[in-house]
């Protein structure tokens, strides 16, 4: 349960706000403590993330928000104890586990009640970096130990993948932005790290063309040209991927002497000693130092 000005932190809803649309509609009404203290249950959260949601993205007006809301609360009424969340102490740990419970039990309403919850109290990147990536190293390691399916393991990195690009679409494109390339070569299939790293560099100003996985270099030379790009972002799983990468890299910085790569993921351990110049390791700290030392200006 959270008290008021917590909750008016975590949704971005004033206190007065939250007070008014109790007394005037009378929908979401928190519980009260002994002294009188309103307390906000993770239901009531989501409730009021969902109308803030509901006004910005439809023009709608709060009444017929509220009307809406109240709807949507009976079409979920008889299955509400089975999709409330029920979080022990709103800490990445308590997410990543509550959430990860959700998604094996395919219960995907329950994760994504528990996605938007998370999102009140912590920023997206804390999201995907200490809530998504730990329960994506659980899923590989049980997927790895024969206790999930490889279709229970594609379901839950598709649905955490979803979310990583809806959040990289919310990011407000800035024109005149330092332009970047992100790919993963031929034969490469996973991406959710080089999403994360794209979004990373999103939100601190850097346009970034996502290419995704298994791209061809022959015709990144026509795009780098007509889009300007300064970053090319390379995401390595494959040992053998190390001598096309290297060539692709000689051949692009002949052809243009202002651009510079940077290459993650597990296969960038076996490059060449002349490309580990390139080569970006850890998370979410270890990218802030690295964007922080490297000029892209």
């Amino acid at each position: 349960m959270f008290g008021i000005q917590k909750v008016s932190e975590m949704t971005g809803i004033s206190s007065i706000t939250l007070r008014a649309w109790e007394t005037r509609y009378g929908i979401i009404q928190p519980k009260r403590a002994d002294g009188g203290h309103r307390l906000y249950s993770a239901e009531d959260i989501d409730d009021i993330i969902w109308v803030k949601k509901q006004k910005e993205e439809k023009g709608i007006s709060l009444r017929q928000t509220m009307e809406l809301l109240k709807k949507r609360r009976g079409i979920e009424s008889k299955n509400q104890q089975k999709i409330l969340p029920q979080i022990k102490g709103g800490s990445f740990e308590d997410f990543s586990t509550e959430l990860f419970d959700a998604l094996i039990n395919y219960e995907m309403k329950l994760a994504d009640k528990l996605i938007n919850i998370s999102l009140a109290m912590y920023n997206f990147e804390e999201v995907c970096h200490y809530i998504f990536i730990p329960i994506l190293h659980k899923v590989g390691n049980e997927w790895a130990d024969g206790k999930l399916s490889v279709a229970e393991e594609h379901l839950i990195s598709s649905f955490l993948e979803r979310r990583i690009q809806s959040f990289l679409i919310e990011v407000p494109e800035q024109p005149m932005a330092v332009r970047a390339i992100a790919l993963c070569p031929e034969l490469e299939q996973h991406k959710i790290g080089l999403l994360l790293f794209s979004l990373f560099l999103n939100k601190r100003g850097v346009q970034v063309y996502f290419l995704g996985q298994n791209t061809p270099v022959d015709y990144l030379e026509k795009m780098i040209a007509v889009n300007q790009i300064r970053l090319v972002c390379i995401s390595m799983t494959i040992k053998q991927n190390s001598e096309s990468i290297q060539e692709m890299i000689t051949k692009l910085s002949h052809s243009f002497k202002d651009i510079t790569f940077v290459i993650g993921g597990e296969g960038a351990a076996f490059l060449p000693e002349e490309l580990t110049f390139y080569q970006i390791k850890g998370g979410l700290e270890e990218w802030k130092h690295w964007f922080n030392e490297f000029n892209l200006k």
